[in-house]
């Protein structure tokens, strides 16, 4: 992924977030470096508020300490993009409203924590490094049940996994990650290396900006293909559609 699609991404989902504020780069700083440092001073600060959903779907990102960046802003950038806009509800949610941090550097404030969040139509686990507790699990087994489809990027697979929800399903995973995932869900038909595997409401995509491609497959689904089309063409993203 170019340091120029990274940005457009991660200004995006600022955008998403209620930001306004405009990224010019001083002279020798990139587009990229500017984002990255305008981050925490903006997520760290009371989310926008998203207004009526009206008959949009609600897409709940997961957030936590270790979240791979690149992941939820890929997502993101599809589900701020689709239908102009219009399509989704995306919020964000972790175990409280308090800080996490992405990346070691990006501070993001949750709009909601698990105990007053909305159901989801769509669920978003990205990846890294998910601490796998009682509470998260909990939370993830009951916002599955309300959802449509559930997307797993990358790593996020292991929360799903501890929750008990990869059982039965196939699951793309990274080609490095593929035997420990096998030891965390045994019952789930492991599909190391693959790009994207649907499995009944199970979306799971790996490798690097993958989020992309799950999020895009979820706009397909939901809104038709010409949809993802749409978006994919609307950020210059070169989407292999099944």
């Amino acid at each position: 992924m170019t340091d120029a699609r990274l940005a457009a991404a991660l200004v995006a989902v600022l955008a998403l977030l209620g930001w306004t504020e405009t990224l010019e780069p001083e002279p020798g700083e990139s587009t990229l470096a500017r984002a990255a440092d305008r981050l925490p001073a903006r997520i760290d600060g009371d989310p926008a508020g998203r207004g009526e959903r009206g008959a949009r779907r609600n897409v709940a990102f997961l957030l936590y300490d270790g979240m791979d960046l690149v992941d939820f802003a890929g997502a993101g950038r599809v589900f701020e993009a689709a239908g102009s806009g219009r399509a989704f509800h995306a919020y964000t949610v972790a175990a409280t409203r308090g800080p996490v941090t992405s990346q070691g550097f990006a501070r993001f404030v949750p709009e909601y924590g698990f105990d007053d969040s909305p159901p989801p139509d769509v669920l978003v686990v990205p990846g890294g490094e998910p601490a796998g507790d009682v509470e998260l699990a909990s939370w993830l087994r009951s916002a599955a049940s309300e959802a449509e489809l559930v997307l797993s990027i990358g790593t996020g697979a292991y929360a799903l996994a501890d929750a008990g929800l990869l059982d039965g399903h196939r699951v793309a995973v990274e080609l490095r990650s593929a035997e420990a995932l096998r030891t965390s869900a045994p019952r789930a038909e492991v599909r190391p290396g693959e790009r994207l595997v649907e499995s009944g409401p199970l979306v799971s995509a790996s490798g690097t900006d993958s989020g992309f491609d799950a999020a895009l497959h979820a706009v397909a689904k939901l809104l038709g293909p010409g949809a993802a089309r749409d978006v994919a063409r609307e950020l210059d993203y070169e989407w292999l559609a099944e």
